[in-house]
């Protein structure tokens, strides 16, 4: 890469490729309680994940059952995402691919939340959002201040 060469840089900067995540799927409306039994019911029961490598990342609770969120190897995700329906205990269950984009409302940058953010900048303080807004009131007080001048004038 161009940027290694740069003493500079190097010196002052790492450089590395990020790692793709696993792409991942939510598969709504699980009704059972399944833990370690999830996975290997989903492998059984459904001949495109028989190879597969699974991982749950996590459930949530929705109106009608939990929801769960599957991360799978890219060769198994694109044979399973042609499908219509998960079988997973005789039910026939919707899926879709997981596009959640995590951003912190604090700082705006990716990757994690607003309760966990690390960014000392705005440790304190009500986050990037309220500063933005602070900024536009101060130049509406100065323009306000302004148009009361050139009224006093006239």
């Amino acid at each position: 890469m161009e940027l290694e060469r740069i003493d500079e840089v190097e010196d002052n900067f790492q450089i590395m490729k990020p790692s793709l995540k696993d792409p991942s799927i939510v598969i709504f409306n699980v009704t059972d309680e399944l833990s370690n039994e999830f996975i290997e019911n989903l492998k059984s029961q459904n001949e495109d994940l028989a190879n597969a490598a699974l991982k749950v990342r996590t459930s949530y609770t929705s109106r009608y059952g939990k929801n769960w969120i599957i991360s799978m190897n890219p060769e198994a995700f694109n044979a399973f995402k042609k499908r219509q329906k998960v079988i997973l205990n005789w039910t026939r269950l919707s899926f879709k691919e997981n596009f959640r984009i995590i951003q912190c409302f604090k700082c705006a940058k990716y990757g994690h939340m607003a309760a966990s953010c690390r960014d000392e900048e705005y440790k304190t303080g009500g986050g990037i959002c309220l500063q933005v807004l602070r900024v536009i009131e101060r130049r509406n007080v100065k323009q306000n201040q302004s148009v009361q001048t050139v009224l006093s004038i006239i």
